[in-house]
């Protein structure tokens, strides 16, 4: 989990439509210990005029994590779930994009679900 030490920018992202969300609780593979995290994904498509195919689609698809507690879990999928982000997008603040291959990128949240539900006016799950 990543631990931001010293904030000298902000990496700010506004989630207009959610995509497929994956739902994982806290566990142990391969002897490494792993947090449990809410996944999401959001994805922007691009249009653009090729001269041999014409117009062609690209998508670049964003898969953001957020850490949470495992009794917080389902709470924060609900939540999740619910938002109506066509009417107000979900913010929230993390890493810089890393590429995760062709056109996919994953990004952190520096907050955990409770500061994202609280930074987007619901209400707290516990601490």
């Amino acid at each position: 989990m990543a631990v931001l030490i010293k904030k000298g920018f902000d990496m700010k992202y506004e989630v207009h439509e959610i995509g497929s969300v994956k739902v994982v609780q806290s566990g142990e593979f391969q002897g490494n210990k792993y947090n449990s995290s809410v996944q999401f994904k959001a994805i922007n498509v691009e249009q653009n005029i090729d001269p041999d195919l014409g117009i062609v689609d690209k998508e670049y698809i964003f898969s953001f994590k957020v850490y949470c507690k495992d009794e917080d879990l389902k709470q924060f999928n609900s939540w999740l779930r619910s938002l109506d982000t066509k009417t107000k997008p979900l913010v929230l603040t993390g890493t810089l994009p890393i590429s995760q291959g062709k056109d996919t990128f994953s990004v952190t949240s520096y907050l955990n679900a409770n500061d994202i539900m609280t930074l987007n006016g619901a209400v707290k799950t516990t601490k």
